[in-house]
């Protein structure tokens, strides 16, 4: 008989992801408009495999006031306002997220950098 041992090993990252609007001149912000984002994650680069029904956690950091915690699955939605921070916690490494509307990245996936793929 033969026997082999197997160690998987799998690297995990944090994403941070921040809201920020801004008006032209002689305009004034809505601070209390809230943008909603779904949160939908790939395993490839041409984002056509979905990381369906996996579930991470996260935290929200408002601009001002306490941050909060929750989980989400992917394909699910998360609300952010001016100056909100979300992180998301031990994504897949190789993962890519993808946003119909412009998101400004604050960080990156460690520790080998992913290259969040945002169309």
């Amino acid at each position: 008989e033969c026997y082999a041992e197997v160690t998987n090993k799998y690297t995990f990252g944090d994403l941070e992801v921040s809201k920020t609007v801004t008006v032209p001149a002689g305009y004034t912000k809505d601070a209390s408009k809230e943008f909603e984002f779904t949160f939908k994650l790939f395993s490839d680069e041409n984002k056509t495999t979905e990381l369906e029904g996996q579930k991470y956690n996260y935290t929200i950091t408002p601009a001002s006031g306490s941050a909060t915690e929750g989980t989400i699955t992917e394909g699910g939605t998360f609300k952010l306002k001016d100056g909100d921070t979300i992180k998301f916690e031990k994504l897949p490494e190789a993962a890519s997220m993808k946003s119909p509307r412009p998101l400004r990245l604050v960080t990156r996936f460690l520790p080998r950098p992913a290259i969040p793929v945002l169309s």
